[in-house]
């Protein structure tokens, strides 16, 4: 059987009651409850997004991340204002299409009253006819209309057209008998398609050991300092808080001197002042009652725990979760004999007429006065809460749908394809009469439609990179961007279509990068254009290009890829600029700016589903980093990691070498050749091996040194020493932006491979260096002796030339004696083996 839950119960502003916990509680139950062929699907509203990666969190571990769906209208919506009529129509006929899209058996709406003043939307077979149950709590402001209804013509306009949806529902699932005996009576509903599947409570409400400093603390935060009675919930009038503190007025003097009345939950300063005035008015002194702020749930199972008596006197529930809380605690409860109370305590004898203050206080000094009679009471609560449990309700949900085969579409795969549905819903918004239609609203409704019915097309892996599109370094970063999507290109997962995106920091969305990828494959084609992305939840993201100025404004368009189920991923390369904002920047100011830059995207990146570093070191300075700063709001997103490759070789132009290469290759050939790979900055050592050089030179040690890599940032100092150095062309030699086949020919010529970098987030050419049998000098840093091994030899992690100097010296004696450190076995990926297990992490459930 295929069910859809609406859990618009968790989303809207009832997730901040018991609605939402119930809502979001039963469906976990719903979920465990289900039989190997059943099919369970869950929707959320797109309109509610701040909602969204919660539920996704508490959902994770009991349902796919595919089962979860999303639809999508255009706001605001809300009841409250009139404005939103024309929208609140189109998002009824695009939820109701949506859901008819999924083809269920049925229908479960977990909450009907919503969207009175949020963007909650609710219909039952209004537009598509889909078989219907809702989950029914109670009546309580029909029946006290009065109370609830009489003073919001508003309100009331919108509660009764709520309560009309619950008659086009094929059947309702009441939280208690006294629930479905109202929906009969109150609604005239017939009692074949009601059903009890009652209500339960998480598994922190528990009996717990409680220690004198933790009671101590408790009392002392809630101004608690006697043995106390317990009433915890909502404060209107039919919970009958008025009534509870005359009772306590009414206690004989000894027991009042000993007890104190705890009211538990934050309540309205105006509630807070009548309910004290009151106890004035009844002489009770004002440390006879206890008025607490917000109380925690820890806290809260504590207060449980620690009461003498919980004392619930609400003459109408639907159910009464603080009775079923407290009792689970093992606390003794006493209630009131009406609704749905005395089918949660079950026992006649601890009920009393909560429209009578005498008889709620007989009762509670009954139980406060017999200490056996109060334990009997207390352990019949926990054992009869034994029988309440969201598994259980979510089996009785199970039982009444199935029981109910007559009323269920089976579901069967529709002819209608993707374009006939879409213009049936076109075709019924179009008949909607109003004057709101405009541009903007098309455009509006033509997004959502987009988004609810997606392109039937083969899953993608958008791969990002909006760095490579404006300006192709041809080195760093950029070079790994190329070699990964180029293994991505040629060697697809199964299942999967890559395609290259981009985007800008002036508009929000990606487009698919069309132009590039024909010029960067060669293909030759014409007339192509960049035409927006069109995603589906079963797509992956893959920020592979670091450009955080764009990610950085594309945030929200992130945060819709993971509403819809696309699964978004970025890859980091390292966290230097965090770190030392003084590699990249001098002036103090601007590395402020230049961290706080960073950092903005570092959120931007842990609010993914998943970071991969290209080292597990980077992999774990970005844990430690969100440790810190307590970044694991998001307690879904995954750390992993993955090495990178090195094929050069694979990559060699056939373009001869100039005659100056050859010249230069030649020369190096003749003498000890020490070769250092990247960008002259100031983290990446260069300064400081030349001072070793120029150290060993004077020594009259002939060997050359070659550095190879573009100039960078802050090397001012670094390029006038070597364009003025008297070795320049002799000993020492920059070769400023070669391409990869002279870069070849360098690792094959010389004799050892220096890597002073003082930071780096993988430490390419070691592996490249490999690749070549050359070995290895490096720095002692923890990422260089994750990625070398014991395959290189190293020296301190020190600022003085003399470190590198008499490391070298030492490694040409060993050298010479052929007892140095070789890379000949040293492990390395070809580029092909590191696009291969990065798609396995990014593909991985």
């Amino acid at each position: 059987m295929r069910i859809v839950i609406d859990l618009q119960g968790a989303q809207s502003n009832s997730r901040f009651r018991g609605i939402g916990r119930y809502s979001l509680s039963i469906t976990k139950g719903i979920i465990r409850s289900a039989n190997d062929n059943d099919e369970i699907f869950v929707l959320l509203n797109g309109m509610l997004s701040d909602s969204i990666e919660g539920i996704r969190d508490e959902l994770e571990i009991f349902i796919p991340p595919s089962c979860i769906k999303i639809w999508f209208g255009y706001s605001p919506v809300n009841f409250v204002d009139k404005e939103n009529i024309f929208r609140r129509e189109v998002a009824e006929i695009l939820r109701e299409a949506y859901i008819n899209s999924l083809n269920p058996d049925i229908l479960l709406i977990t909450s009907m009253i919503e969207g009175y003043d949020d963007e909650s939307i609710l219909s039952v077979n209004r537009h598509f006819n889909t078989p219907t149950a809702s989950i029914f709590y109670d009546a309580i402001p029909l029946l006290q209309a009065d109370k609830y209804l009489a003073d919001n013509e508003l309100y009331r306009e919108f509660y009764l057209q709520r309560i009309d949806e619950f008659r086009h529902c094929n059947m309702l699932l009441g939280i208690s008998q006294s629930a479905c005996l109202e929906a009969i009576e109150t609604l005239g509903y017939n009692p074949k398609n009601v059903t009890n599947i009652n209500a339960a409570v998480d598994e922190q409400f528990k009996p717990i050991d409680i220690s004198p400093n933790k009671k101590k603390e408790l009392f002392k935060k809630f101004d608690i300092d006697k043995k106390f009675l317990l009433i915890t919930g909502a404060t209107d009038e039919r919970k009958n808080h008025l009534r509870l503190i005359e009772a306590f007025s009414l206690l004989p003097k000894n027991i009042k001197d000993h007890h104190q009345l705890v009211i538990a939950g934050g309540m309205p300063y105006r509630t807070r002042w009548d309910f004290a005035n009151h106890a004035k008015k009844l002489k009770l002194k004002k440390s006879h009652i206890v008025f607490t702020d917000w109380v925690e749930d820890e806290e809260l199972v504590a207060l449980y725990n620690l009461c003498e008596l919980l004392v619930y006197p609400s003459w109408h529930e639907g159910f009464g979760l603080p009775v079923l809380e407290a009792m689970s605690c093992g606390a003794a409860v006493i209630g009131a004999n009406t609704t749905s109370i005395p089918e949660v305590i079950g026992d006649d004898n601890a009920l009393f007429d909560p429209f009578d203050s005498k008889a709620i206080a007989d009762k509670i000094l009954e139980y406060l006065t017999n200490d056996e009679k109060r334990s009997l009471l207390a352990n019949h609560g926990l054992k009869r809460s034994k029988i309440f449990s969201w598994d259980i309700s979510g089996k009785l949900v199970w039982d009444a749908i199935k029981s109910k085969k007559d009323l269920l579409r089976q579901h069967t795969t529709h002819d209608t394809t993707k374009d006939d549905r879409v213009q049936d819903i076109i075709k019924r918004i179009s008949n909607i009469n109003s004057s709101a239609i405009d541009n903007l609203s098309l455009l509006n409704i033509s997004r959502a439609i987009s988004l609810n019915h997606p392109k039937l097309k083969k899953k993608e892996i958008l791969v990002d990179i909006s760095e490579l599109v404006q300006y192709d370094a041809k080195s760093g970063i950029q070079r790994v961007v190329r070699n990964i999507l180029k293994e991505m290109i040629q060697n697809p997962p199964k299942d999967y279509n890559i395609r290259a995106v981009y985007a800008s920091k002036e508009k929000l969305g990606y487009r698919y990068a069309n132009i590039f990828m024909n010029n960067f494959l060669g293909y030759g084609k014409t007339n192509l254009t960049d035409e927006p992305i069109e995603i589906s939840p079963q797509d992956i993201f893959l920020g592979l290009d670091m450009s955080p100025e764009v990610q950085i404004f594309q945030e929200e368009t992130y945060k819709l890829f993971k509403y819809i189920g696309v699964k978004v991923s970025f890859v980091i390369y390292d966290l230097l600029t965090q770190k030392h904002p003084e590699w990249f920047v001098s002036d103090a100011d601007t590395q402020k700016i230049v961290v706080e830059n960073f950092e903005k995207w570092l959120e931007v990146v842990t609010d993914s589903n998943q970071s991969i570093s290209i080292s597990r070191y980077t992999a774990n300075e970005l844990s430690k980093w969100t440790k810190e700063r307590k970044m694991s709001k998001n307690i879904s997103h995954k750390i992993d990691y993955f090495h990178m490759g090195a094929d050069i070789a694979g990559d060699i132009s056939s373009e001869k070498l100039s005659q100056e290469a050859e010249d230069v290759l030649k020369r190096l050939k003749d003498k000890t050749t020490f070769l250092t790979v990247g960008t002259l900055e100031a983290r990446k050592g260069q300064m400081q091996t030349l001072l070793a050089f120029e150290e060993l030179w004077s020594k009259n040690i002939d060997i050359i040194l070659v550095l190879v890599g573009k100039q960078g940032w802050l090397v001012e100092e670094l390029v006038k020493k070597i364009e003025n150095h008297s070795e320049l062309g002799e000993r020492l030699f920059w070769l400023n932006g070669i391409n990869d086949n002279y870069l070849e020919q360098l690792y094959t010529v010389s004799d050892c491979l220096i890597s002073p970098s003082k930071g780096e987030g993988f430490g390419l050419p070691l592996i490249e260096a490999a690749q070549h049998n050359l070995p290895i000098i490096a720095r002692d840093i923890p990422v260089f002796k994750e990625v070398a091994r014991d395959y290189a030899y190293y020296f301190k992690d020190s600022k003085e030339p003399l470190a590198i100097a008499d490391s070298i010296i030492e490694w040409i004696e060993l050298y010479q004696n052929k007892k140095h450190p070789t890379s000949n076995n040293m492990p390395w990926l070809t580029w092909k083996e590191s696009a291969d297990i990065l798609l396995s992490i990014l593909t991985k459930p």
